[in-house]
C-alpha cells in the first residue's frame, strides 16, 4: 500500500467482513426479554453493528467528516456495554438517562419557549401531565439507586476515563465542528501562502484511516463481549480480537511508513525552498 487511500480501502474491507460476521453470529444469540441485562446487551450490540455498517458506507462515499461522529457513538455504546456486563441493573440507569432527556425535550416544546421546530408537540400532547409523569418515574428510579449518568461518569464507572479524555474528546472535536477540526479538514494551504477549500480531497483521508481502524476494533470487541456474556459457541470467536490486532498492526505499519515518507518529502521541499531564498554570492 502506497497511499492513505489504499489503507482506508483496506480498513473498509476489514469492517465489511466483520459486519458480515457480526450479523451471522447475531442469528445464534439466545436471550430472553425477561432478563434485562441480556436483552439490553443484545439491543446495544445490534446498534453497534448498524453504526459499523454506516461507518463503512460513509467511508466508501468519502463523506469522511461523518466518520468520527459515528465512531463516537460506537465508543459510547462500548462503554455502556461494559457497564451492562459489570452491573446487570445498569439498564435502569440507561432508562433514567432517556427519561431525563425526554423531560428536557418536553420542557423545550412548551408554548412559553416558542420554539418554531417544536410547535406541533404541545398541540398534540398534554405536556404538563407528561412532565409530571416523567418526574415521578425519575424519582422512583433515583430512590432505587438509578440515575442519569453523563458519558464521563459512565466511562469512570468502568475505569475508562483516560479513553474519555483522549479518544472520546478527540472524536468530539470533529463531531462538534470544532474550528481547528474544520480548518484541518477543509483548508488547504499552498507554498505561496495562499489557501483554498478542500472537499473530496486527500486531505481528510489520514484522519479517516485512524477513525476507521478504531471503528473496526470497537465492533470486534462488541462481538467478543456480547457473545462471551451470552455464551455463544463458535470456533471463530476465541481468536477474533487477536486476529484483528494482527490485521491492524499491518495497516498501522503501512500508515506510519507513508507518514514518514511524506514528512521526509516535506523536509526536502522546505530545504529546497530555503535554498532558493538564499541570496546569490
Amino acid at each position: 500500500m502506497d497511499t492513505y487511500e489504499e489503507i482506508l480501502n483496506a480498513a473498509i474491507d476489514h469492517m465489511e467482513r466483520r459486519v458480515g460476521l457480526a450479523l451471522d453470529l447475531l442469528k445464534r444469540l439466545q436471550f430472553s426479554k425477561s432478563q434485562g441485562q441480556h436483552y439490553a446487551v443484545t439491543c446495544l450490540h445490534s446498534r453497534s453493528i448498524h453504526l459499523a455498517a454506516g461507518c463503512a458506507s460513509v467511508a466508501k462515499a468519502r463523506a469522511t467528516p461523518c466518520i468520527p461522529i459515528i465512531v463516537r457513538s460506537m465508543w459510547e455504546a462500548d462503554v455502556d456495554l461494559d457497564n451492562l456486563i459489570a452491573n446487570p441493573q445498569y439498564s435502569q440507569n440507561m432508562y433514567a438517562s432517556f427519561l431525563a432527556q425526554k423531560l428536557h425535550f418536553s420542557g423545550a416544546a412548551s408554548p412559553e419557549k416558542n420554539n418554531p421546530f417544536l410547535l406541533p408537540v404541545h398541540k398534540a400532547i398534554d405536556l404538563n401531565k407528561l412532565m409530571a409523569e416523567i418526574r415521578n418515574e425519575l424519582a422512583t428510579l433515583r430512590k432505587n439507586g438509578h440515575q442519569p449518568l453523563s458519558v464521563k461518569a459512565r466511562a469512570e464507572h468502568v475505569s475508562r476515563e483516560a479513553e474519555y479524555d483522549a479518544i472520546y474528546g478527540s472524536l468530539c472535536l470533529d463531531a462538534h465542528n470544532n474550528l481547528l477540526s474544520l480548518e484541518g479538514d477543509h483548508v488547504k494551504h499552498h507554498p505561496s501562502g495562499d489557501y483554498s477549500i478542500s472537499f473530496y480531497g486527500d486531505k481528510m483521508t489520514p484522519g479517516a484511516v485512524a477513525d476507521m481502524l478504531l471503528a473496526v476494533g470497537l465492533l470486534t470487541i462488541s462481538i467478543e463481549k456480547t457473545h462471551k456474556l451470552l455464551n455463544t459457541q463458535d470456533e471463530r470467536l476465541p481468536a477474533l480480537f487477536q486476529t484483528w490486532l494482527q490485521d491492524r498492526a499491518i495497516l498501522e505499519s503501512e500508515y506510519q511508513r507513508i507518514e514518514n515518507d511524506e514528512n521526509a518529502n516535506k523536509a526536502l521541499q522546505a530545504i529546497g525552498a530555503k535554498a532558493r531564498l538564499q541570496p546569490e554570492r
